[in-house]
């Protein structure tokens, strides 16, 4: 998978209220997963989650524990070296590459923004959405009021956010993912960049956002009550209900 955030396959073509139709959430299982990097002791030793439908979990980590890793096992970006990722019970070795990637909405750290509008930038997570849809999504990460401020959504965005803050961009790059309308959300540290208060606004803005959507929420913050219905702790390789 590209690291390019946002481009769907053809196949995962969303309506005008950005919504895809054909997709529905499966179960995501991960089942005995071992991985490291080469010439790396493994970060990850015989993990297994199994995320039902509509369910929305976090993993919890130090920096370093392998949180990220996890997350490009599942989109794909690197096979496990043991053990095996299904969605609805597909190995996702056996799955076409662009159908898998269109049921999953990315926000890895670091994801860029790009010189252009607001309104071009959340294009790129739907080309056919509606201007409607676009201030859907800026109001659920709480960047409605400063769109509006500035010139809507034709407000121009600099090469890597140069006209942005930290936090806005992060929240224009969440809008993004948001926009797409996949059936499972992987959101890695969502909240970098936000201060307090809004970080806890936006992540319970998420969960209408996100209803009936899978949501995996990769952070080392904690998030606000009632945003995940389980907290997972990754440590030694393996996911615990608990910290150390």
């Amino acid at each position: 998978m590209s690291r390019e955030y946002g481009h769907a396959s053809d196949e995962s073509k969303s309506t005008t209220d950005g919504y895809c139709e054909t997709h529905l959430p499966r179960p995501l299982c991960l089942s005995q997963l071992t991985f490291g990097h080469t010439g790396q002791p493994s970060v990850l030793r015989g993990l297994s989650l199994c995320l039902a439908p509509g369910e929305r979990v976090a993993i919890r980590g130090d920096s370093g524990c392998g949180k990220s890793t996890l997350s490009e096992l599942i989109l794909g970006l690197w096979p496990p070296q043991q053990g095996r990722v299904s969605w609805g019970g597909a190995d996702l070795r056996e799955l076409d590459v662009g159908w898998w990637h269109a049921q999953i909405a990315w926000l890895p750290q670091g994801a860029p923004v790009f010189a252009g509008t607001v309104a071009d930038n959340l294009r790129l997570g739907d080309p056919q959405a509606s201007d409607a849809r676009l201030w859907q999504v800026l109001s659920e990460v709480n960047l409605a009021d400063w769109a509006r401020q500035a010139e809507g959504l034709a407000t121009w965005v600099g090469e890597n956010g140069a006209t942005l803050s930290a936090g806005q961009a992060r929240r224009l790059a969440l809008a993004r993912a948001l926009l797409r309308r996949a059936p499972l959300m992987v959101l890695d540290e969502p909240t970098e960049g936000l201060d307090v208060d809004t970080a806890a606004a936006v992540m319970q803005d998420l969960t209408v956002a996100l209803a009936g959507r899978s949501l995996l929420v990769i952070t080392h913050a904690p998030l606000p009550p009632g945003v995940v219905q389980r907290e997972l702790w990754l440590r030694d390789g393996r996911l615990s209900p608990q910290a150390a």
